[in-house]
């Protein structure tokens, strides 16, 4: 595949594929981590604050791409990252953590945005640079966890939280030496970045159109719906099987091992079909096969043959939704504000905070059938906000170029 000789797109993947394993290798453990020093409540509010900060002001990647570049902008976002994960290791004081979880926040605010912003200019299109980050995470998913159980032999939560800070560490240098710099090299009718131009807070509001409040809000509530998978669906398995725990991490593993293999064979068959399916009809495909899977759920109650058959179809869905919601996001940003659409679409992470709420207090006053029918409705309420845009298309696309200074 043409995708695959991308050397661009694959050094890229790569430094997404350290950074998110670094991620899941500490993210276990961390509940349990701060639990031995404060209550569940207070941990909740350290573990959380990096994803509403994040979630609020994702605009501070496009601001700090503006100001410091791309390869300053990745630095700086690896050194907060470092100096919170050390934070969280030493200190011991409740306030100084709820400031190192915001230094976290700063930390994603800016990785999430420039990083977005570079797969969508990747020169192999923005539906196969967003393919390709979603295969470095289902991929993490995997051997990040795999780390952190090796390194609970040694009784201490503590290594987890190191390793991730060496893991951080090494991408620093990769960044640093490898790809000194990464910027986009326009083409001559496409709309230019001006280094000149300053960071003006009205240009958050001015980017809130009617088709990127239709994408927002659709972002939203398929993140609304799939969080409910990760975060309660073991809640679910409890109502029917004695070893819900084990159930469930056998289903997660087949989820990631299905959703690469299915996203690897999806790009291989767009690689080798002449026409493409419109972004919002794949989006409709996979909320589809996202229905049919939590009916699968629900009918299948304590048959382990049908939740495998429902995985299977739920790992499509995942394949064609997930990506294909940052994708609607490119196809209406100008070239030169990737980074501030990436960076306010950062609020529909809101979905990924009231799904398992929502689900839970289903699930406490209802049934787990019902707990399914509602995650239906939700995905299939989604499609129509993505129908809602009425743009599906952006000025002519720039490529992805690396420098060495």
């Amino acid at each position: 595949m043409q995708i695959m000789r991308d050397k661009k797109l694959f050094t890229l993947g790569m430094l997404y594929l350290l950074r998110s394993s670094g991620n899941y290798i500490a993210l276990p453990v961390l509940a349990l981590f701060f639990s031995q020093r404060f209550s569940l409540i207070e941990t909740s509010i350290i573990i959380s604050v990096p994803t509403i900060f994040s979630m609020l002001f994702g605009f501070l990647g496009h601001l700090f791409f503006k100001c410091l570049g791309t390869k300053f902008s990745l630095l700086t976002s690896l050194a907060l990252g470092i100096i919170s994960y050390v934070g969280y290791l030493t200190i011991g004081d409740f306030y100084l953590l709820i400031l190192s979880s915001l230094i976290n926040g700063i930390s994603r605010s800016i990785w999430e945005p420039v990083t977005k912003s570079l797969f969508a200019l990747s020169s192999s299109g923005a539906d196969a640079g967003f393919r390709i980050r979603y295969i470095t995470i289902c991929i993490s998913g995997i051997v990040g966890p795999l780390i952190c159980t090796f390194l609970t032999k040694f009784n201490e939560f503590a290594y987890q939280i190191i390793a991730t800070i060496m893991v951080y560490a090494f991408i620093s240098i990769l960044v640093f030496w490898i790809i000194p710099t990464m910027k986009t090299s326009e083409i001559n009718d496409s709309p230019k970045e001006n280094p000149n131009e300053k960071f003006n807070f009205s240009n958050i509001l001015s980017v809130l159109s009617n088709n990127f409040i239709s994408i927002i809000i659709g972002g939203t509530l398929v993140y609304m719906a799939f969080s409910q998978f990760e975060s309660i669906f073991p809640l679910f398995l409890n109502e029917y099987f004695d070893n819900a725990v084990e159930i469930f991490s056998a289903l997660l593993i087949l989820n990631c091992v299905f959703s690469a293999v299915f996203q690897m064979l999806y790009m291989f068959i767009s690689s080798k079909s002449k026409k493409r399916l419109s972004n919002k009809t794949i989006v409709l495909l996979g909320n589809i096969a996202f229905v049919i899977a939590y009916a699968l759920f629900t009918y299948g109650k304590s048959s382990l043959y049908i939740y495998v058959i429902a995985i299977c179809i739920y790992s499509i869905g995942e394949v064609l939704v997930i990506p294909a919601t940052d994708v609607a996001v490119d196809e209406i940003s100008p070239e030169n504000q990737k980074s501030l659409y990436y960076g306010v679409a950062e609020i529909r992470s809101i979905g990924f905070t009231v799904g398992p709420i929502l689900a839970s207090a289903i699930l406490q006053n209802g049934s787990p059938s019902n707990m399914c029918i509602t995650t239906m409705v939700i995905f299939a309420v989604s499609t129509i906000f993505f129908f809602l845009n009425s743009q599906t298309s952006h000025p002519k696309r720039v490529s992805l170029t690396l420098k060495n200074q």
